[in-house]
């Protein structure tokens, strides 16, 4: 599989529900790679390319910009040379529980409330 796209604490096999609908991360992670790759490169093209930012995708392979990314310079304030490497665009999804604090609470803290509620 791809990689360009992150999808950050989501596994393969994990379910994820929307309302009455339940799918496998992987359906929407084969669904988002395959169509965003093309479809949102070349709108950044077009788009940059309406505003005389002309960022070309080598051959038009408009999911350049998130596999392999883009050959460029860099000059970078204080630094006396250009540096060449690449661009490459990263989208990440990720799922953020609601209760966060419940996910990050220590083993202490979960003693501490046992014997809180024991009181």
């Amino acid at each position: 599989m791809e990689n360009y796209f992150k999808f950050k604490g989501l596994a393969e096999n994990d379910v994820i529900e929307f309302g009455k609908y339940t799918y496998r991360i992987k359906k929407i992670i084969d669904a988002l790679t395959k169509k965003l790759s093309d479809n949102l490169g070349r709108s950044i093209y077009d788009h940059c390319h309406s505003k005389e930012i002309n960022i070309y995708p080598p051959n038009h392979n408009f999911s350049s910009y998130f596999n392999e990314g883009l050959d460029c310079q860099m000059l970078k304030i204080a630094s006396p040379d250009w540096q060449k490497g690449k661009l490459k665009i990263n989208i990440s999804v990720e799922f953020i529980p609601e209760s966060i604090e419940e996910e990050n609470k220590s083993e202490l803290d979960t003693v501490r409330e046992v014997i809180n509620n024991q009181s």
